[in-house]
């Protein structure tokens, strides 16, 4: 008789995926360019992305043995942590660009709050594997449990497409701040700039809107 596969094709995507990203990170250290800060936003930014898609494979994936402290409590404030800082960091990012003199001060500690406000109504509500998963009716969790992590899931998809938003809004911002400035400039590397944050936040829009609308 024939096993079942470990690995589906969405786990294979995922695991490809994980490993993109931490070649894009690593790629950061000997990429062109004289701003080693948005460099080394960027690769942050790729890592968070890695280890929001390899919690993603260990949470959803059956097959894998993980001591059950990891899999229960661990992963899920991984994935929870990684999926809401990816926001901020593409922002940050971007405006390390379009911001002469960026800098990193005390004020950008309030980005965090939506990501410790939901640590802590996790851990009020000790949520594990099976509330980020979010069961079906009929399983262990109870209702009320099922009705907060949807809740708590929904808001936690909507703080990524808000900054990517944010994130194109700032390059578009950028863009008519060089026309005023200038009378002609290289747009290539705003246009990359540009699919980029486009990009990451009609993916995370789409993400976001499937799970509201429940498909």
């Amino acid at each position: 008789m024939m096993k079942s596969p470990v690995f589906n094709f969405h786990d294979v995507v995922i695991f490809i995926t994980f490993v993109q990203c931490i070649f894009l990170a690593l790629f950061q250290a000997f990429a062109p360019g004289k701003n080693s800060r948005s460099k080394a936003l960027l690769a942050i930014f790729f890592i968070d992305l890695a280890f929001a898609t390899i919690s993603i494979l260990f949470t959803w994936n059956q097959h894998i043995t993980l001591p059950f402290w990891l899999k229960a409590y661990v992963i899920p404030y991984v994935l929870v942590a990684s999926i809401m800082l990816k926001g901020p960091l593409l922002f940050a990012y971007v405006s390390s660009l379009t911001i002469t003199s960026y800098e990193l001060t005390r004020r950008h500690v309030l980005h965090l709050i939506p990501l410790m406000c939901c640590c802590i109504l996790m851990a009020f509500f000790q949520f594990n594997g099976n509330h980020v998963v979010v069961l079906p009716s009929g399983s262990e969790t109870t209702g009320f449990s099922q009705q907060a992590s949807r809740g708590l899931w929904s808001c936690i998809k909507l703080v990524a497409p808000i900054y990517g938003l944010l994130a194109v809004y700032k390059v578009h911002c950028y863009r008519f701040y060089l026309k005023q400035q200038y009378s002609s400039f290289s747009s290539l590397g705003l246009s990359w700039l540009y699919i980029l944050s486009v990009g990451f936040a009609l993916n995370w829009l789409w993400s976001a809107v499937i799970h509201i609308i429940g498909i």
